[in-house]
């Protein structure tokens, strides 16, 4: 299995594996303090017990009775004892610690089990035998952090050792019941190999969780943290001037690929319009986009007075050598718009047709004027920039596929025609409304989540420049 198929990432077994030291050593104190508590009562009553019975004779017996066996049990139980508490020693003071905690854990159930295997065979009484391992490793299960592995890995000491006393000559029961415990010892650890089972699957089902809970949410403040700063980028509208810039963004995840860059070097001087629409969602686009606005920064700082298809020519050559390797490609929308002259001259490298909706309604479409940006080398880019009237009183619309391309309750896309026809069929809204009415209408028409980033730019020439 390869690391990509592995169910859980390397961040997870990281963090699982040090919750279950903690938690396993919390708990194996608990364990065995209550175990060295409990020995400890046993231990003290079986003494007062035998005192007592030495010192007593039964009715009608001038002396009280030889001991025979309870010494050697209550030796058997202080070993016991000992063994637990100088685990929980230990365990307390911190000498074993990852694996060797863990094999301190194997070590005292093997113990206490072998002990509670062997008192029969040495006529101690009472005596449990395999029913005493199967409580040992039941109450080890229940409060040991154990997977079913490592609950399995004591018993099998335990069950040869059981197996070789009940071959070995001591064993005074016949050959068949022998071969009968032999056969079914193993079910001792049923119930306790149970138990881990399903407490590890319910903490690996918890632990997952957790751990997928706080990752998302850092995840989330790292995703509004990056569209904070990716927005940053984005212009401030335009509201003064004789050219007017509002946009409206609605990316699909927290951040997406659709990009706004202007400059303009005056007030009143012709204004550079720049809408990009990276390949792709969220992160790795928007990562692209910061990429690009760097570069578009240089052309402009370098020459402020560029046309579009030189842009788009620069632009195409940045994305051919840096970006097409990785299967990363753009559209965009460049245009200049000059109002001394009326004019906007634009290029459009495989975008959708931008729009010129003038005073009294019409529309104007733009075309795509050449291939998307990064398919094909500088020498074989040709940008064929355009050119057309742009007066006072009309808007050029720009938009990115997000728009046309949201899925209706017929499960058709919106298209062209339909945008083109909500767009005549709109109010000429107040200068800079254009964005969020074009927004709203996509969102109306639209049937379920959005499945794509969708920007919507309006560029006016308003009837009176001053406000």
């Amino acid at each position: 299995m390869t690391s990509a198929a592995r169910p859980y990432t390397s961040d997870f077994s990281i963090e699982f594996e040090a919750e279950t030291q903690r938690l396993l050593r919390r708990r194996f104190l608990w364990f065995s303090g209550i175990l060295s508590a409990f020995k400890g009562a046993v231990l003290v009553l079986g003494v007062v017990l035998l005192v007592h019975g030495l010192r007593t004779p039964p009715p009608g017996a001038e002396h009280p009775p030889a001991p025979e066996r309870e010494p050697l049990g209550l030796a058997l139980q202080a070993l016991s004892l000992g063994v637990y508490l100088t685990c929980f020693w230990r365990a307390r003071r911190g000498i074993d610690r990852g694996e060797a905690l863990l094999r301190l854990t194997y070590f005292l159930v093997v113990a206490d089990g072998v002990l509670s295997i062997a008192t029969p065979y040495m006529g101690v009484r009472p005596s449990l035998g395999l029913i005493g391992v199967m409580l040992i490793h039941f109450g080890a299960s229940c409060f040991l952090p154990w997977t079913p592995v490592q609950a399995a890995r004591p018993l099998v000491p335990l069950l040869l050792v059981s197996t070789l006393l009940a071959l070995s000559p001591i064993d005074t029961s016949d050959f068949g019941t022998r071969i009968e415990v032999i056969a079914l010892s193993p079910l001792v650890g049923a119930p306790g190999l149970l138990m881990c089972w399903l407490r590890h699957s319910q903490r690996v089902k918890q632990a997952t969780f957790r751990f997928l809970e706080r990752r998302y949410g850092e995840v989330r403040r790292e995703l509004i943290d990056a569209r904070r700063l990716h927005e940053s980028l984005f212009p401030a509208p335009i509201t003064r001037g004789r050219v007017r810039v509002a946009y409206a963004y609605a990316p699909m995840q927290q951040i997406g690929g659709d990009f706004l860059f202007v400059h303009g070097e005056a007030e009143d001087g012709p204004l550079d319009v720049v809408v990009l629409d990276v390949t792709g969602h969220g992160i790795a686009a928007a990562l692209t986009v910061n990429r690009i606005w760097g570069e578009l920064q240089r052309i402009y700082a370098e020459q402020p007075g560029v046309g579009p298809g030189e842009v788009m020519r620069l632009l195409n050559r940045y994305a051919h050598l840096t970006l097409a390797r990785h299967s990363v490609y753009l559209t965009a929308f460049c245009m200049r718009v000059d109002p001394a002259g009326d004019r906007v001259e634009y290029c459009s490298a495989g975008h959708p047709p931008a729009f010129i909706r003038a005073a009294n309604g019409t529309l104007h479409e733009l075309e795509s004027t050449t291939l998307v940006l990064g398919v094909c080398a500088d020498k074989d880019f040709h940008p064929e920039p355009g050119s057309t009237r742009l007066g006072a009183g009309e808007t050029v619309i720009v938009y990115t596929d997000g728009a046309i391309e949201a899925m209706g309750m017929d499960g058709r896309c919106m298209g062209i025609d339909v945008f083109r026809r909500v767009l005549a069929g709109m109010q000429r809204p107040e200068i800079g409304g254009w964005p969020g009415r074009v927004i709203e209408a996509v969102e109306h028409y639209r049937d379920g989540p959005p499945t794509d980033d969708t920007l919507v730019v309006e560029v006016s020439r308003p009837l009176v420049a001053a406000d």
